[in-house]
């Protein structure tokens, strides 16, 4: 999607796009991303998070901290902002180091063997995942299925059974959580 978004940004930083509700805007430059994220009554997270806006009720969820706006977002910011702290994220460190090192040198192997490797998949892709898994405490054993419910839920704004994918991660992670 790279000259795409090159593309956007060059030819239309606000670009007017059509969805089933009317049309919506994209945002392609940075300074502009930056101004939005800070100007709830414009531009607002309350709706959900896809597209269409739809996809709270599409998936059944009730209010996320990413699908609400200040006030609301800014009182369960501050809860959660306590356990983000630079001692407590420092305590994440050993194990982040030793899964990104584990999924380098696994690249590394495959392309000394020749093969092709996707960065996205084998890294990209997993991190973030990983990452807030580690910090919840979810076991080693469980980790696959949170990284399962996370690319559904993450995938959500797409068409089609999709949502449905997204809907049941949804419960099992509520479920898992409870």
């Amino acid at each position: 999607p790279w000259t795409t978004y090159a593309r956007l940004r060059d030819e239309a930083p606000v670009y007017r796009l059509p969805t089933g509700r009317g049309f919506t805007h994209v945002l392609s430059r940075f300074a502009d991303v930056f101004d939005a994220a800070r100007d709830p009554a414009t531009f607002s997270s309350a709706n959900g998070l896809s597209l269409d806006g739809g996809d709270k009720a599409a998936l059944g969820l009730l209010p996320t901290i990413v699908m609400m706006d200040p006030p609301e977002h800014t009182a369960y910011r501050r809860l959660v902002s306590r356990g983000f702290t630079p001692r407590q994220v420092a305590t994440l460190e050993p194990d982040v180091r030793a899964f990104v090192r584990g999924r380098v040198e696994a690249m590394a192997e495959q392309l000394a063997d020749g093969d092709e490797v996707d960065f996205i998949a084998a890294l990209a892709g997993p991190l973030p995942s990983y990452v807030v898994a580690t910090y919840l405490g979810v076991p080693e054993a469980d980790r696959a299925r949170f990284d399962d419910w996370s690319t559904a839920i993450v995938a959500a704004n797409a068409a089609g059974d999709v949502v449905n994918d997204a809907r049941d991660a949804v419960g099992e992670l509520y479920e898992y959580f409870a």
